[in-house]
């Protein structure tokens, strides 16, 4: 074995060790006698601290860079001193990268304690073209060994991000919050302000709860109130104006919406229900009223029209039907029509005679006073001639005297019903027949006031 090296002071600027044949360079310049290099020699690049190996062809060489088709060259260097490309690495002591680092492969297994990264944002799914939709979910994935693993990640089906069911303890937080919030809030536990124009709550199984006892108010002066007492539920308008339920269509339904109490309609029907069925509704017209209508359950109204010219009728208990009146007149066609026992009644002895406009009464009983008054027009031989009064006999003290009566002494005094100023004709008065007038007490001769004799 041959050492060909440069001694202390000498003039070269290059070394070489090894045998003939197989050389190792150390210079800045690029060794060139092909005479004394071959193919498969190494030369240090001192000026770009680079390791080359040379190829020879004919009478020129290359000095190519050592790449990963050259490792079978480095089977003998110590790898925990020089990284392998071409085989695995365990570096022992610290390594300080002043450059890049890019790993192209499927998986980076960091095992450290503590890692500082300098860079204030870390980008996942980098890979992704910018005209590719996002499919995969992306975070951050903390490992609790024997417990369940738990993780903050971007959800792309729902488009949020989501806490694996774990408390979210923030100190103070700004925007879309979903999931469950254990207890207040705002930090300290003081009122809770939302900034935001609205505060939504999604999801099909989403709700916001408030205890028993707890209200939801509105209003500065909490002028609306709405809670469940643990008992019942209430709405409580407490400020002043009017509570305003505004609906094109609403209804009033059971828990399970089966059944609905009332409706009401924005300019048409309002509706009441009885058991799902409508029994009251209002019309342009007034209201309509399906089934009985019970008033003040004394009595109930017919659920159906009568007939024509039919009224209603009571029987007295309740009972109010239709029915057609008993107008049918009794007796002839002249009879005149009075109550018999409750229906009407005609006699032959009270008719009217509308062919010779006559009323006859068999039998006239009097108790007040009888006048007749007629006016005959011109007096002619035959005025009165058609006029006939037979007013039967007169018997008892019921009848008063007109001045067509005439009567005798005796009967006139007999006469009762007397008032002041009646006249009769005294047939037998001792002087001869005269008129005579009642002054309260006697009748009395009109030509010398002297009482009759």
């Amino acid at each position: 074995m041959a050492i060909i090296m440069n001694a202390k002071g000498t003039s070269q600027s290059n070394f070489r060790i090894g045998k003939r044949g197989s050389r190792i360079y150390g210079t800045s310049d690029a060794p060139s006698d092909v005479s004394n290099i071959s193919t498969g020699d190494l030369w240090f690049d001192s000026s770009n601290t680079l390791l080359k190996i040379a190829t020879v062809s004919g009478s020129s060489v290359t000095w190519n860079k050592l790449t990963v088709g050259d490792a079978d060259t480095l089977d003998s260097i110590n790898s925990t001193s020089f990284a392998r490309v071409d085989t695995d690495n365990t570096f022992a002591n610290d390594i300080t990268i002043t450059g890049n680092l890019t790993v192209n492969g499927t998986q980076s297994i960091i095992n450290t304690e503590t890692l500082n990264i300098a860079d204030n944002e870390i980008v996942l799914n980098s890979d992704l073209a910018s005209n590719q939709q996002a499919t995969a979910n992306a975070g951050i994935l903390v490992n609790r060994g024997a417990e369940s693993n738990v993780y903050v990640r971007w959800d792309e089906g729902e488009g949020e991000w989501t806490v694996n069911g774990q408390t979210f303890s923030a100190g103070a937080f700004v925007g879309n919050l979903s999931g469950n919030v254990t207890g207040s809030i705002a930090p300290n536990g003081s009122a809770n302000t939302v900034r935001a124009n609205t505060l939504i709550v999604t999801g099909s199984t989403a709700t916001a709860k408030f205890g028993d006892d707890a209200k939801a108010n509105f209003g500065a002066g909490d002028d609306l109130q709405i809670y469940h007492n643990g008992t019942n539920s209430f709405i409580d308008d407490a400020g002043t104006g009017s509570l305003f339920i505004r609906s094109g269509t609403t209804y009033f339904q059971n828990l399970a919406g089966t059944k609905t109490s009332i409706q009401t309609n924005s300019g048409g029907a309002q509706q009441f229900f009885h058991n799902n069925s409508v029994k009251l509704a209002t019309s342009a017209t007034g209201i309509t009223v399906t089934g009985t209508v019970d008033v003040n359950g004394a009595y109930s109204l017919p659920t159906a029209d009568g007939s024509a010219n039919q009224v209603l009728t009571t029987d007295g208990s309740g009972g109010v039907t239709f029915a057609t009146p008993s107008v049918t007149a009794s007796g002839s066609n002249t009879h005149v029509q009075y109550n018999d026992g409750g229906v009407l009644g005609g006699e032959s002895s009270f008719t009217y005679n509308k062919a010779t406009d006559k009323l006859s009464v068999k039998n006239l009983h009097i108790t007040g006073v009888l006048s007749r008054v007629q006016d005959y027009g011109a007096i002619t031989q035959s005025a009165g001639s058609d006029e006939t009064f037979d007013y039967g006999a007169v018997t008892g003290d019921d009848r008063r005297p007109t001045s067509h009566d005439s009567y005798t002494v005796a009967e006139a005094n007999a006469l009762s019903g007397l008032q002041s100023g009646d006249m009769i004709f005294v047939s037998n008065e001792t002087g001869g027949a005269t008129m005579a007038f009642y002054d309260g007490t006697n009748w009395r001769r009109t030509q010398d006031r002297a009482v009759i004799s």
